[in-house]
């Protein structure tokens, strides 16, 4: 059984053919958002989970650390536009086997990645390879540079919230956060706050409101 977890109606009905015709799975499942899949999820035994990760009730990334959890967890593709540095770190972090790029992969890309995960292999879509390969071999590459917690913080400042909002949002006081953004400043080489902000949005740091297998997660020095 797969379930396809995407927003809109058109593109989920295609994904959704593409899965009996092409890929010849005996069952699929849709969910428009995040509650629609839990409850899916709930009842169902799903075997591979199609999952976009702009939803109307929250981040993909949301149910994918829900379900990192779990002892027999469904295999997860992600399909999505997003394919920025940050968003492969998350793919990477919480384990998930596969990751189709919307812009530029079509039914063979995705049929590819479903026959792949269904060999116990894992897929990245070419872009995504070439990035993953980059990040490694850049010494100046910010997973190398900021630690989990800077990055938590630089999440927020990407979303152009003050000193006050973060230093509530995480319990510390506002001198703390200007002084990691002052240090993040530094390990970047960027001068002033609009650039760090830039920064944040050009890498997908600032896309994902607060990833949950970050603080607590032990960097795992895959970059």
């Amino acid at each position: 059984t797969i379930l396809v977890i995407e927003d809109f109606a058109i593109y989920r009905s295609v994904l959704r053919q593409v899965c009996l015709n092409s890929c010849g799975a005996s069952r699929v499942l849709e969910a428009e958002d995040l509650t629609t899949a839990r409850a899916h999820l709930a009842v169902e035994a799903v075997d591979l989970v199609l999952l976009d990760l702009d939803l109307p009730d929250g981040s993909g990334f949301d149910l994918a650390a829900e379900l990192s959890g779990k002892p027999a967890r469904p295999k997860i593709i992600v399909v999505s536009a997003h394919c920025e540095d940050f968003t492969l770190v998350r793919v990477e972090r919480l384990g998930l086997e596969g990751f189709v790029d919307k812009r530029s992969g079509g039914v063979a890309m995705l049929t590819e990645a479903i026959a792949a995960i269904r060999e116990g292999r894992r897929y990245l879509s070419p872009y995504l390879l070439e990035r993953k390969q980059a990040m490694r071999d850049d010494p100046a590459c910010f997973t190398k540079l900021l630690s989990d917690w800077e990055l938590e913080i630089l999440s927020m400042i990407g979303r152009s919230m003050n000193d006050d909002e973060i230093a509530g949002n995480l319990g510390i006081s506002p001198a703390t956060v200007q002084m990691h953004r002052s240090r993040m400043m530094r390990k970047l080489n960027l001068s002033g706050t609009p650039k760090l902000i830039r920064f944040a949005l050009e890498k997908g740091i600032a896309i994902w409101p607060r990833y949950p297998d970050s603080v607590a997660v032990v960097r795992s020095g895959a970059y």
